[in-house]
């Protein structure tokens, strides 16, 4: 797969891999420089740079490469693993089942200019609650999560 060309080009792409979005894990991080440049079709001409690049060749790497998803299972613990950037939010829902974990879903967003401002804690907990309801069909099942990064040992209680 070549690297786009044009804005119309790179809609297409964004939307093609926006649909693998589940199977990738942090997939707004990794798409943020591809929407940015999408983002500016109205007022900057088509200029291809080198982080456009690289953020298309490991999104091609990461989509060829995903893991299959694996179904959920009746037995085993529910854990969504939840992390924030600067700018994005993600997390996986995983199923452990006799030691073994297994990856259900991957789920990520762009934080709002407002939410951008927002402390580590803020935006590690945000993670928590718009991505539980991603995976809505989870009604009345009790997930664990689990924040990760240096927010957690405060978000968990622990002393440093």
């Amino acid at each position: 797969m070549r690297a786009p060309q044009d804005f119309k080009e790179l809609r297409s792409l964004l939307g093609l891999l926006s649909f693998h979005r589940r199977f990738v894990p942090a997939f707004s991080d990794e798409v943020q420089p591809l929407q940015e440049l999408m983002n500016a079709h109205k007022t900057l001409p088509f200029i291809w740079e080198d982080h456009h690049e690289a953020a298309f060749q490991e999104l091609k790497n990461l989509v060829v490469g995903a893991e299959p998803l694996q179904s959920l299972r009746t037995e085993g613990q529910l854990v969504l693993n939840t992390d924030a950037s600067g700018y994005a939010i993600g997390g996986v829902l995983c199923q452990v089942v006799d030691g073994e974990v297994s990856v259900i879903e991957y789920g990520s967003t762009k934080l709002t200019n407002d939410q951008v401002s927002w402390d580590t804690r803020e935006r590690e907990l945000w993670a928590a609650k718009i991505l539980c309801p991603e995976v809505g069909w989870l009604h009345q099942t009790q997930v664990d999560v689990s924040p990760y990064g240096s927010s957690q040992p405060i978000l968990l209680g622990e002393s440093r």
